[in-house]
Parts: C-alpha cells; sequence; structure tokens
C-alpha cells in the first residue's frame, strides 16, 4: 500500500512537470503557458486526491476486516469463563447455606447449653475464653473479676488446682478432673475438664456445696444415732449375757425361755456391729480424721488380719488359699489395713460356693499396670456380680442380692469402709467378677520409698 502510493505520487508529479516543460517549449505566448500551468496543476491535485482517497478506503476495508475477524475470536474465549462464573456464583450460595446451617446448630447448642444447671466456659489453646453458658455467666457476675470472653482464663478461675486440671487436659489431650475446688468462700466444685479437637479445652464445673452438706448432716444425724444407740445395746447385750450364764437366776438350759434369749443377744451383737460401722465410716469419711501410714511389712498386715478373721473363717469351714505372696516394705496405717483386709476376707467368706465349699484365694504382689504400688488380691468361689453391680458395691448399704444378704448379717458398710481407707491411702480398690465364675477384690498402697 504504501509503494503504490509513493510510485503513483511521484507518477503524477513528473507527468506535471513535463508538461509546462513541453508547454514552455512549444508555445510562445505567456498567458498559454500559465494557462496550461494551472491546467496541469489542477489534474495533478484532481489525480492525488483521488490517488489518496482510494488508499484510505483500502485501508478502512482492512481494518474493519481485521477487526471483524478480531471480534469473532474474542466473543468464544469470553464464553469459556461462563461456565466458571456459573460454578463460582453455585459454591458462593452453598457456601452461604451451609454458613446459615452453621449459624443455626451453632444457635441451638448455645440454647441447650443454657439450659443446663452446670456452668460451662470453653477456652482455646492459648487459654482465652471464646464462650460461656448462661449459668456461667451468673455465677462469674457475683465475682469481683467477672467474665470476659477473649481474655485469659486466669483472670476469672484463679484456684490453682482448676487451672492445673485444665492445663492437664490441654497438654495430655485426655479428660481431667479436680474434685472440691473452691472457687468462691462457702462454695465447692468439681471441675471436669474435655479437650476439644483444635487444642482447646471445654470445662465444665459442677456445684458439690449442697450435696456436701447433706451429707455432712447425714453423717453427723448417723453419728450421733449410732453413738446414741450403743450405750443401750452394751447393756442389752450385758443383761442378756448374764441370764444365760447365771444359773442361779433360773434360766433352764433348754427351753423357749434360753432360745429367746439366745436370739437377742444374736441380734443385739449384729446391731453392735452395725453401730460400730456406722460410727467407724463417719470418722473416716470427716475431716478431722487421718490415716497415719508409716513403713510397715506386708507379711505383718496379712498375719494380724488371717488372725483377726481366723475364728469366723473355722466357723464357716472356709478353706485359705495362698498366691503370690511377696514380703515388702509399704506405707500404710497398719490397723486401718488390717480392716480393709479382714472386711474384704469376711464377705468372700460369707458370698463362697456353699454347695462345693467355700475357698479363698489371698495374693499379695506388685501392681502390673501402676508402679511403685503393692496390690493385695482376695478371690472367692462364689456366684460372682452382675456387671451392672460392679460399679456400686462400694457404696453404702448397697446389696447385689438382698435375699441372700439377710442371711451373711452382714451390715452393708464394709466395702465403703475399704473404699475410704484405701482412698484416704493414695490407693485404688476394684472388683473384678463374672456371673458363676466367683470375685476378685483388689487394692493398691504406695511402696515406701
Amino acid at each position: 500500500m504504501k509503494r503504490s502510493l509513493f510510485i503513483a505520487l511521484w507518477a503524477t508529479t513528473l507527468v506535471a512537470l513535463a508538461t509546462d516543460g513541453l508547454a514552455w517549449l512549444v508555445f510562445p505566448g505567456w498567458w498559454v503557458r500559465v494557462l496550461i500551468a494551472i491546467i496541469t496543476s489542477g489534474g495533478m491535485a484532481w489525480w492525488c486526491s483521488r490517488v489518496v482517497r482510494r488508499s484510505m478506503d483500502t485501508l478502512e476495508d482492512i481494518a474493519l476486516s481485521k477487526f471483524s475477524k478480531a471480534s469473532e475470536t474474542e466473543v468464544p474465549i469470553f464464553r469459556m469463563f461462563e461456565p466458571l462464573a456459573e460454578t463460582i456464583v453455585r459454591l458462593s450460595s452453598e457456601a452461604a447455606e451451609r454458613y446459615n446451617e452453621g449459624v443455626q446448630i451453632r444457635l441451638k447448642m448455645e440454647s441447650v447449653f443454657d439450659a443446663m444447671k452446670d456452668p460451662i466456659v470453653a477456652i482455646d489453646s492459648a487459654e482465652r475464653i471464646l464462650w460461656t453458658n448462661q449459668r456461667m455467666r451468673r455465677l462469674m457476675a457475683r465475682s469481683l473479676s467477672g467474665l470476659k470472653v477473649g481474655h485469659a482464663l486466669i483472670e476469672t478461675i484463679r484456684d490453682p488446682e482448676a487451672l492445673a486440671c485444665v492445663r492437664r487436659a490441654m497438654e495430655t489431650g485426655n479428660p481431667a478432673k479436680a474434685t472440691k475446688v473452691l472457687l468462691f468462700p462457702g462454695k465447692t466444685f468439681t471441675v471436669n475438664a474435655i479437650p476439644m479437637i483444635d487444642g482447646g479445652v471445654v470445662v465444665v464445673l459442677r456445684d458439690l456445696t449442697r450435696i456436701e452438706q447433706v451429707e455432712r448432716t447425714q453423717r453427723e444425724f448417723v453419728a450421733n444415732v449410732s453413738h446414741e444407740l450403743r450405750t443401750p445395746l452394751t447393756s442389752i447385750a450385758g443383761y442378756v449375757e448374764t441370764l444365760l450364764e447365771d444359773r442361779r437366776l433360773g434360766i433352764p438350759n433348754s427351753g423357749s425361755a434360753r432360745e429367746f434369749l439366745g436370739s437377742i443377744a444374736r441380734n443385739a451383737a449384729r446391731m453392735t456391729r452395725l453401730t460400730e460401722d456406722l460410727l467407724a465410716l463417719a470418722r473416716i469419711e470427716s475431716k478431722e480424721h487421718q490415716v497415719k501410714p508409716a513403713p510397715v511389712n506386708t507379711s505383718v498386715l496379712i498375719h494380724d488380719a488371717l488372725d483377726t478373721t481366723y475364728g469366723f473363717i473355722r466357723e464357716k469351714e472356709a478353706v485359705m488359699d495362698f498366691g503370690p505372696m511377696a514380703a515388702e516394705m509399704i506405707y500404710a496405717d497398719a490397723g486401718a489395713i488390717v480392716q480393709v483386709l479382714s472386711n474384704l476376707i469376711e464377705n468372700a467368706v460369707n458370698y463362697g460356693s456353699t454347695a462345693n465349699g467355700v475357698r479363698i484365694v489371698l495374693a499379695v504382689d506388685a501392681a502390673r499396670d501402676t508402679p511403685g504400688m503393692m496390690q493385695f488380691s482376695i478371690t472367692d468361689n462364689g456366684p460372682g456380680i452382675a456387671s451392672e453391680h460392679l460399679e456400686r458395691v462400694f457404696e453404702r448399704f448397697y446389696r447385689v442380692d438382698q435375699a441372700r444378704a439377710i442371711g451373711t448379717h452382714g451390715t452393708g458398710l464394709g466395702l465403703a469402709i475399704a473404699r475410704n481407707i484405701v482412698e484416704q491411702h493414695g490407693g485404688t480398690i476394684w472388683v473384678e467378677s463374672k456371673l458363676g465364675k466367683g470375685s476378685c477384690f483388689s487394692f493398691t498402697l504406695p511402696l515406701a520409698s
């Protein structure tokens, strides 16, 4: 295009110069020469304008054709993004729906937590408060520190035992529990810390103040009643024994009178054992009672316990077998542990198999699951205990078989007393049993360092 236009312009210029030169040579008059020059210039101008106009038209056609081709190629490119745009719109809509569902679920969960009677607080991995339920907010409203979401938990709960429980759950990833935590004056709580997936912890507080007051009242009532019953029972037992042994009183060696007096003596002795056990349990559960552990050999404890229960074992014609009998020094209150062993041996004799003969196995060995502890085990060949009763056998007055318990004349307090004594020593007591295969009661005590 540039070359054609350049040639046309040069050709027109040469033609004009040639015409002017010829006019100067051929025509002598000046006016003829001027006229020819004007005509030649006008023709040259008309020809140049035509050439330029045609060139511009050609350039315009080329530009339009290129634009149309470019438009045809650009439209499909934009259309390639339409599915992506539709997908983005759909995903954003679904995300909005999921967000709304999450908000609804959170509101429902908050309403559930607000309806709970126990105070609940959730903290993140940095021990900052994330949220609390309404009960917790009400509880902390009476505190001078108050409750501040986003602030450190220590600004709200300052009890060292509670904070240690929370940190233990956070570090180990396992639930942790702290009992009898004093968060406010006169208010006692248990603290349950449950770890979350993101590293935080949910803390559930349970108010034990009212329960402790009721239990303390019950213990005081039982202790007072038992103490008041001891004196008349002692008198009854003494008078009955005198009537049975003093021949001068004229009680015949046989007959209904002696039989009735014997029944009175047996029941008075049973009530005396019950009152003694009630007083012992009240004394053990009270804060004033403290065990006095000291280094003692396990063989000494076993010997004293067998001496205490020898007459009872012989009366029931029970057979005593022995498993591993490790003689080790442990840290324990000898009198209290002898009472625990005696209670467990008497229970094993009472609930042993009467059809095949009562057989008991006593063993003392190192605890496999808890290093630094010695394990005592008493196994019987009785009917066993159903699984639903295993967690409750250490409760006061709880009986697995009420019908059989009447025949054993037990008080229902022996296992409760044993549990309290063992726990005061820092040990654990438990039972393993299957129906028809007997029961094994075990407890652990710390080794003397």
